[in-house]
């Protein structure tokens, strides 16, 4: 689900961590 976490993270404007490593 990288994808969907990756649009709440630009539809809250801002840079996860968790998230950026992941992809």
């Amino acid at each position: 689900m990288e994808a969907l976490e990756t649009e709440i993270m630009l539809a809250l404007g801002y840079e996860d961590p968790y998230i950026a490593e992941k992809e």
